[in-house]
């Protein structure tokens, strides 16, 4: 073989390997696995006792703990507690997010957009359909709670708008 020809078989395998990487990750998150990264607040991953390659399958579970505080959270902002005074709120009390670091605005925000809150997971594999996977986690958030949140949200946007303050001169 050519040094060519080589390279093409390497790169082939590599792909062939890439796609199997893939695969297998699409069905452990079908599945609700966990696979690494991010925790929301008020989740914590747990040992199954099942093994893949060596390494211990995880779920998700909710940290009673920790989920009072999201509950809390959701409810101040479907009770009408503006983001900014909900953050205050939490600091004063010393609450602090799943890696020790404080709770921001943009923090808050995605913790009340995000549905894995209500038990639906979404993951996305480059190459595959998008999943989109209902109760594939314990659900924290009741749906009446989550629906006055994600109204309030809709308000929030529409009242808002793309106003500016000031003005610019060219």
């Amino acid at each position: 073989f050519s040094g060519t020809n080589l390279f093409a078989m390497h790169e082939l395998q590599s792909d062939i390997t890439a796609a199997h990487v893939k695969s297998g990750m699409y069905i452990a998150a079908q599945q609700g696995y966990y696979l690494g990264g991010f925790i929301p607040l008020g989740y914590e991953v747990y040992g199954t006792g099942e093994f893949s390659r060596g390494r211990e399958r995880k779920r998700y579970r909710i940290n009673e703990e920790a989920a009072k505080i999201v509950r809390e959270i959701y409810q101040l902002f479907a009770d009408g507690f503006s983001i900014g005074l909900i953050q205050k709120m939490m600091r004063d009390k010393g609450v602090r997010g799943y890696y020790g670091d404080a709770i921001t605005r943009k923090n808050l925000a995605r913790t009340l957009r995000s549905e894995f809150y209500i038990g639906t997971r979404k993951y996305h594999v480059k190459g595959y359909e998008p999943l989109e996977i209902k109760n594939s986690v314990p659900a924290m958030i009741d749906m009446e709670t989550w629906n006055r949140v994600q109204a309030r949200h809709a308000e929030h946007k529409v009242a808002e708008g793309r106003v500016t303050k000031r003005i610019y001169t060219l």
